[in-house]
């Protein structure tokens, strides 16, 4: 056999075990950035702001989220001055709420209260007058998996605002006859776990 030849070989044996070893490389780091995207899903606010006319903008009327993931929702949100604040006067802070309602019509517990349903709200914001302010809710995953609070199905919810009147948020917003306060403002959208 012919040195040449060897070193051939020797050299062909080099190259194949490089590109196995850059493409177990390739195929590691896509399937952690798959992973990594399955693990949260964000629904973003529409493009436009929430308007006079259209006061809860939601960029999509359905969504569907995965019960292995935490998922956001966001929205906008136009304050026209037409809600009552304290005092008389029109209301400027706001905090936002879902609540989501079964095949037959019953709200469902999202928050692991066993005292009734209950919804997810967020931190009051500043909306002043003739403005439009981004809200978020935030679905964890443990609200999601199996044993988890939203079952896999679909489900028709409300998402909304409610106007604070003092110093303290408004009790259970979206909740109206639940002992809590009615939204101010909502919209109906679908959303599916999977």
């Amino acid at each position: 056999m012919r040195k040449g030849s060897l070193s051939l070989s020797i050299n062909a044996i080099v190259v194949l075990i490089l590109a196995v070893a850059m493409l177990g490389l390739g195929l590691g780091f896509t399937k952690s950035m798959f992973s990594k995207i399955s693990e949260s899903i964000k629904i973003p606010a529409p493009n436009n702001p929430a308007t006079e006319q259209d006061p809860i903008g939601l960029s999509v009327s359905s969504a569907e989220f995965s019960k292995t993931g935490n998922a956001q929702l966001d929205f906008n949100f136009y304050n026209d001055g037409t809600y009552p604040g304290p005092t008389g006067t029109n209301a400027e802070k706001f905090i936002a709420g879902i609540v989501c309602y079964d095949s037959g019509n019953t709200a469902i517990d999202l928050i692991g209260n066993s005292g009734g349903a209950l919804n997810v709200i967020t931190s009051a914001q500043d909306v002043p007058i003739a403005s439009s302010v981004t809200f978020s809710i935030l679905f964890p995953k443990d609200m999601m998996k199996p044993a988890g609070l939203l079952k896999p199905g679909s489900y028709v919810c409300k998402v909304g605002v409610c106007a604070q009147m003092g110093a303290n948020a408004p009790a259970g917003c979206g909740r109206a006859g639940s002992g809590g306060t009615a939204f101010s403002k909502s919209k109906q959208m679908t959303i599916k776990v999977s």
